[in-house]
C-alpha cells in the first residue's frame, strides 16, 4: 500500500474513531481514542480490500493483547466483523470492557456483560468462556446483579431452543455452545449498530 493510500485509509477511519471514543464513558474517552488511533496507525501487511470478509488486518497474535487463533478467525468470518470491531467494545490489553451498556433491564445487562466478557476471553485466549466471578463483579459494577435470578438469566438464553451458556463447574464459569457463539455474534452486531459498515 503506498503512502497516500495509507493516509487516506487512516483519514477515513477518523470519524469512526471519534464516534466510538465519544460513546465511551467520560473518563475512558481519551484512552479509547488513543488506542483506536494507534491501532489505525499500526502498519498492516494486508490490502484494505482484503478486509471485506472480516479477516483481521495484519498480524493479530500478541498485538494489543489479542491472541489470534482458529476460534477467533471462525467467529469474525462467520459474522463479517473484524478484530477492530471487537476491540471497539473491549480492550484486551487492559482487560476491560469499554462499551457503554445502555440502561436496560437487569437480565439484559447481565447477558450483554456475559457476551462482552466472552469476547474478551476470545481475544485473549482464543476460546469462548465467561469467568463467573468476573461476570458477577461486572454485574455489580453496572448495578445489574440479581443474586436470586443470576443463574437463571444465563441458563434461559436459547437460540433455536438450544442453550447458549452452560455452567462448567471444573472451570468455574460459563462455557459457550455453538448456538451461543451465534448469539454472541448477534449481540456484538447489535452493539456495533450502524458502526458495522466496513
Amino acid at each position: 500500500m503506498d503512502k497516500t493510500a495509507w493516509l487516506e485509509q487512516v483519514e477515513s477511519l477518523l470519524p469512526t474513531i471519534l464516534r466510538i471514543a465519544k460513546s465511551c464513558d467520560e473518563p475512558f474517552q481519551q484512552d479509547c481514542f488513543r488506542m483506536l488511533l494507534n491501532h489505525a496507525l499500526t502498519p498492516t501487511t494486508a490490502h484494505v480490500d482484503d478486509n471485506a470478509r472480516g479477516v483481521p488486518l495484519g498480524p493479530v497474535d500478541g498485538q494489543d493483547g489479542v491472541k489470534g487463533g482458529p476460534a477467533l478467525q471462525r467467529f469474525v468470518e462467520a459474522h463479517s466483523i473484524t478484530v477492530e470491531h471487537l476491540t471497539s467494545l473491549v480492550d484486551p490489553s487492559r482487560d476491560m470492557i469499554i462499551y457503554r451498556i445502555p440502561n436496560k433491564p437487569v437480565a439484559h445487562i447481565q447477558r450483554q456483560l456475559a457476551c462482552l466478557l466472552a469476547i474478551l476471553t476470545l481475544l485473549k485466549e482464543d476460546r469462548f468462556f465467561i469467568p463467573d466471578e468476573r461476570l458477577r463483579q461486572q454485574c455489580r459494577i453496572h448495578n445489574a446483579y440479581d443474586q436470586r435470578n443470576y443463574a437463571a438469566n444465563m441458563k434461559n438464553v436459547k437460540v433455536d431452543n438450544r442453550q447458549v451458556f452452560f455452567w462448567d463447574d471444573s472451570a468455574g464459569g460459563w462455557a459457550v455452545t455453538r448456538p451461543g457463539e451465534q448469539y454472541i455474534g448477534e449481540q456484538v452486531l447489535a452493539m456495533l449498530g450502524p458502526k458495522n459498515e466496513g
